[in-house]
């Protein structure tokens, strides 16, 4: 079932409820026949096969309904509502490594390694030769970069000298390796990625400067970035500050792509000098001390387990919002829901951050107390 992305009201196109269609249908037989129908009828039999149906129907009448609108909207369904702003969704990019094939011998004549060799780590991730590369005569080796079969984030990653196996081996070639970490590949924009894109896209229409407008060209620079905040130091300078999945910081070449994207003369007014920058991370610690109830419904090692998850939720949730405050509060009311009797917090303390900067937790130590008697 599709999900209110926004918090409105849920709203249904049909209702589903077997047991009120089901007496409805019922009802009006009764009304037009004047019979009672029993349990054991053929025709309740026959009613409850319809009731089937009619629940299937309307459920699909309920889904296409929502599906129009952006707050339920997913897959391809968003992919067609998000055209009304030309927008479309960003595919998957491939990784790319540089592979190093060492030559076995000196050949007589010039040789080829074809598009489509391939070489591989792990025989799950394939890497292959995206044009034909001509091998000199005299050469003893050669430098290929290599792209991923598929595209994604999977293929990053991979450290130098871990790719080393030909997937189709060449007689003049006496070996394989990577001599550079795998890196670039990007999954295909999520549904919370291009929603977010679709709600600024508006603002794209106004070349005045406006915050939103910026956010929007940013975002059509990367589909990793998470969140971005465009900041003004100084009259006709603007900072774009975009901060990528999972808390990541950009790299400088996303920078530059990032800054490409805002810096056209028709996306900005004429006096505004734009700069993509990196957030400026914020070092916190967590220190704190947490006791379980003798009286606890659940077992305590279960409830250990869910407030170490909750602190790495709290982790989570500071690192992926620019700006958001390092609030023990919010932890102390985390670690509470997760079933803590209570929790003394030596660290962090509140912090206030600005919209250039982001929570990094350098370390945490979370200590189980022991089990208080509850009257």
């Amino acid at each position: 079932m599709s999900e209110n992305r926004f918090g409105l009201p849920e709203i249904s196109f049909a209702a589903k409820d077997p047991e009120l269609i089901r007496a409805q249908m019922l009802t009006r037989f009764k009304e037009k026949s004047g019979r009672e129908l029993s349990a054991a009828d053929p025709i309740t039999t026959l009613f409850n096969v319809f009731t089937a149906e009619m629940v299937g129907m309307r459920s699909l009448v309920d889904f296409v309904g929502k599906q129009n609108l952006l707050a339920y909207a997913r897959d391809d369904y968003l992919d067609n509502k998000n055209m009304d702003f030309d927008l479309r969704r960003f595919v998957a990019v491939k990784a790319v490594v540089t592979i190093h094939f060492t030559i076995n011998q000196l050949q007589l004549t010039e040789r080829v390694i074809s598009k489509g060799t391939k070489v591989t780590a792990d025989s799950k991730v394939f890497f292959e030769v995206t044009e034909d590369i001509s091998v000199p005569v005299d050469a003893t080796f050669i430098d290929v970069t290599c792209s991923a079969t598929a595209g994604g984030a999977i293929g990053n990653g991979y450290l130098p000298g871990t790719i080393v196996t030909q997937v189709n081996p060449l007689a003049f070639v006496g070996g394989v390796t990577n001599i550079d970490i795998s890196a670039g590949g990007v999954d295909s924009e999520s549904d919370f990625a291009f929603v977010e894109r679709r709600l600024v896209a508006p603002h794209a229409l106004s070349t005045a400067g406006p915050d939103k407008g910026y956010e929007y060209w940013a975002r059509t620079g990367s589909a990793s970035i998470i969140d971005v905040e465009p900041y003004s130091p100084s009259p006709g300078v603007v900072y774009i500050v975009p901060l990528m999945i999972d808390g990541r910081f950009p790299t400088e070449a996303e920078l530059e792509v990032i800054e490409d994207a805002c810096s056209p003369s028709s996306r900005r007014p004429l006096t505004d000098k734009v700069k993509a920058v990196s957030p400026v991370a914020v070092d916190y610690e967590i220190r704190l001390t947490y006791w379980i109830s003798s009286k606890a419904e659940i077992d305590p090692s279960q409830i250990q387990e869910n407030i170490n998850k909750a602190v790495d939720n709290f982790i989570y949730l500071t690192k992926t919002k620019l700006g958001r405050p390092i609030n023990p509060s919010v932890l102390e009311n985390m670690i509470m829901a997760a079933g803590a009797r209570r929790v003394s917090i030596a660290s962090p303390v509140q912090t206030e951050l600005s919209c250039l900067e982001v929570g990094n937790n350098v370390n945490h130590d979370v200590v189980f107390g022991g089990i208080e008697k509850d009257y």
